[in-house]
């Protein structure tokens, strides 16, 4: 759902003009979400199923909420040098995850931290984090924000094909595609 939030977000906040290949791409998402939120009424008993719609319509609004973000940075990146804002993001981070820090700290601390875990660190805050949120503001600094929601498709495919070499996830098997 976000790539369809995304869309009309940006054409309504951002005043940018629809992108015909994109609005019908959009539709025909907007569709695939509909039949996923409201399966539960398809797949299963009434009563347990106005639970699972509950659930789906929470997951939309957090969809409809993380698309802010792009909405935001394409306001910013017009008045902002990307590393700027991409600093400006990490603090913005920082300052709102410190409160969890300061609660972890009290089961363990950072010199419990071996080698393996401080590498661990580096690599999530720079070659992850940093070089993540730069390359996806520098994309949005590129493309029109519509068409960024476009790659937010991307993330089910990735994950699936990361989840099977980290969590030995089986891969799908001819008849399990089918049945």
């Amino acid at each position: 759902s976000a790539p369809i939030f995304l869309f009309l977000f940006s054409i309504f906040f951002l005043k940018e003009k629809p992108i015909k290949k994109v609005f019908i791409g959009m539709f025909v998402a907007l569709f695939g979400v509909l039949i996923i939120i409201f399966s539960p009424f398809f797949f299963g008993a009434f009563h347990p199923a106005l639970g699972l719609l509950q659930g789906n319509i929470f997951f939309v609004l957090a969809m409809s909420g993380m698309v802010i973000t792009p909405i935001l940075t394409k306001k910013f990146i017009r008045q902002i040098n990307i590393f700027t804002l991409t600093f400006i993001q990490f603090i913005f981070g920082a300052i709102t995850f410190f409160p969890f820090m300061v609660y972890e700290l009290h089961s363990w601390s950072f010199a419990e931290l071996d080698g393996r875990g401080m590498t661990g660190i580096i690599f999530g805050v720079f070659l992850s984090s940093a070089s993540a949120y730069f390359l996806f503001n520098w994309g949005i600094d590129k493309l029109q924000t519509q068409e960024v929601g476009l790659f937010y498709y991307i993330d089910p495919v990735a994950a699936f094909l990361v989840a099977i070499p980290l969590l030995h996830a089986p891969a799908p098997s001819e008849g399990s595609l089918h049945s």
